[in-house]
């Protein structure tokens, strides 16, 4: 029969403490960002693969906005989403602009990047870069 004292009150108390204080957290690092995505562009929709980078590799979709001159990308991984916003210019094949975070879900829940973004249109790649504030 268990019977309750103030020596296993107080084992329990500190075994919920060490269990509290040794939990990793979902945040984020912060520091410098780097994302790396291929994919294609059917209309204003756009979708593909994250290939790696910061945050390992997973999925993404998004639209063009702005006449073409941006977009609204939302990044899946296995532990949560990014959501970005882009403002570019294509000269060519390139394309260059900048980005910025504008939300997210999971262990991005209250993250902050922003930086610049380069890519190829006929390899369908783009390659951002930048800071978490």
């Amino acid at each position: 029969m268990f019977r309750a004292t103030r020596r296993t009150a107080a084992i329990c108390v500190a075994a919920l403490a060490l269990v509290v204080v040794a939990a990793p957290t979902a945040a984020v690092a912060r520091g410098s960002v780097t994302i790396s995505v291929k994919g294609t562009q059917k209309g204003t929709a756009l979708s593909g693969k994250i290939t790696g980078g910061t945050f390992g590799t997973g999925t993404y979709t998004g639209s063009v906005i702005n006449g073409g001159t941006g977009a609204k990308i939302t990044l899946k991984y296995a532990k949560g989403t990014l959501k970005l916003e882009t403002a570019a210019k294509i000269k060519g094949r390139s394309i260059s602009g900048s980005w910025k975070t504008t939300g997210g879900s999971g262990k991005f829940a209250h993250y902050s990047a922003r930086g610049s973004l380069t890519g190829n249109l006929l390899a369908g790649t783009l390659t951002f870069t930048g800071k978490s504030s």
